[in-house]
């Protein structure tokens, strides 16, 4: 039992997610069958998988994504092969260069899975950033985008046909900049490109959803409205 799955358990329990005998069982199963202490804890319905999601996405500061409102690049898919992308259960998301260097953006339900990500480094030669998403819809996506004869993104589960940037949580510039990238250019919230380049404008918006003054959705509703009063 690694220290990153107590560490998981205990930090549960004490955010009073789960109680003290919920984690005992959840460890005790996940000692018996193995696998992640947190896919333990949904399939025993102890916490929701948005709820653990969530609580990473916070702990950890790293991104989540909503596959039906950001767009995949193919290009990424071309980079993982589908037996590496079912071994980890990941799905690539975007790529892009940066000096030289691609990086690879991945979305995972265990962001801590450091096997996972060396071995997607050394079979794509990219660096990889990961972001969050629920393990039951990273094996929806899989099948999806993969399919049986070729690669698709996943444009046909896209709310209304607009393609809107990955949910977010505060992070350096450089890690910022490939999580925005969608078909080779930065967007932000249905922002144009202009906007989306003014870093002082995302710095503001990092600050107002990280002190939780606004969510994204809220700034893209209000957005939508201002849009809407210049017609």
């Amino acid at each position: 039992m690694t220290q990153n799955k107590k560490r998981l358990g205990e930090l549960l329990f004490q955010a009073g997610l789960i109680t003290e005998v919920q984690l005992g069982a959840a460890l005790a199963d996940q000692q018996s069958w193995g696998g992640r202490l947190g896919t333990h804890l949904v399939r025993m319905g102890f916490i929701t998988e948005r709820q653990l999601i969530d609580f990473l996405s916070s702990q950890l500061d790293i991104a989540k994504i909503n596959f039906h409102r950001s767009k995949i690049d193919v290009k990424a898919l071309e980079k993982v092969p589908k037996q590496l992308a079912l071994k980890y259960n990941v799905i690539p998301v975007a790529i892009k260069e940066d000096h030289g260097r691609k990086k690879l953006l991945i979305a995972t339900a265990d962001p801590t899975n450091v096997e996972a990500v060396s071995e997607i480094e050394f079979a794509t030669g990219a660096a990889v950033i990961t972001v969050l998403a629920m393990e039951s819809e990273i094996t929806h996506i899989i099948a999806f985008c993969y399919g049986d004869d070729k690669l698709r993104d996943n444009t046909a589960l896209l709310e209304d046909g607009k393609k809107k940037v990955i949910e977010y949580a505060p992070r350096s510039e450089n890690d910022l900049a490939v999580i925005l990238a969608q078909d080779g250019r930065e967007m932000m919230v249905g922002m144009n490109e202009r906007n989306a380049t003014n870093l002082g404008l995302r710095a503001l918006i990092n600050l107002l959803v990280k002190k939780e003054v606004i969510t994204l959705d809220e700034f893209h509703d209000a957005l939508q409205e201002s849009k809407a009063s210049l017609d």
